[in-house]
């Protein structure tokens, strides 16, 4: 199995926000998924893959 690390844009935000949900136990909204959408795309997000299936992320936000 080979992992691979890389950054990630908004083409993977279903992938990103699914493990997000799934990371913090939490309901899927609409509204949930509007406004994690906004924060990637204001972000450095970077992945964790192994194959092709995103293991881990760190999104980095930075403070404005």
């Amino acid at each position: 199995m080979e992992k691979e690390v890389c950054l990630m844009g908004e083409e993977r935000l279903d992938e990103m926000f699914d493990l997000a949900v799934y990371a913090f136990n939490a309901e899927t909204t609409d509204k949930r998924k509007e406004h994690f959408k906004k924060i990637v795309a204001h972000s450095l997000n970077c992945g964790c893959f192994l194959e092709d299936t995103l293991t881990s992320q760190i999104i980095y936000t930075p403070c404005i």
